[in-house]
């Protein structure tokens, strides 16, 4: 991995925790997913270029993405109006593990040991976090 991609991804994630906080308090849940998903499609559409279909079911699945990180961000928005950022942040955060879960299980992606020790580590740190 490129350190500076990756100091950028980490920055702009942590910055898009603490200013999605901010915002839901000034402006309500609801307006900041919408102002918030608005922004990131003006992005996107900058960036983006035409490319060639190789399986049209990736359509399908691309929208399925659309759509799941789409009511995960509803529900996101909505639990920052009741709980503290940084736990709820480290918690949501170990989103990785579902799609490494899913991986292994549905592509046959292996996961070494290690990986699978990093795993029950995530597991261990979001239950401490929720832990009361």
């Amino acid at each position: 991995m490129k350190v500076a991609a990756l100091a950028i991804v980490i920055l702009g994630w942590g910055l898009w925790g603490f200013l999605s906080k901010l915002a839901q308090g000034q402006i309500g849940w609801r307006t900041a997913a919408l102002v918030y998903s608005a922004a990131q499609t003006v992005l996107l559409l900058a960036f983006w270029r035409a490319e060639p279909a190789r399986v049209p079911l990736g359509y399908a699945t691309a929208a399925a993405a659309g759509l799941a990180i789409g009511v995960g961000t509803l529900f996101f928005f909505r639990l920052l109006t009741t709980e503290k950022a940084g736990p709820l942040l480290a918690t949501t955060a170990s989103y990785p593990v579902v799609a490494a879960l899913l991986a292994w299980g549905l592509l046959a992606e292996p996961l070494s040991p290690r990986e699978w020790l990093g795993i029950l580590l995530v597991v261990g740190g979001v239950i401490a976090l929720q832990w009361r």
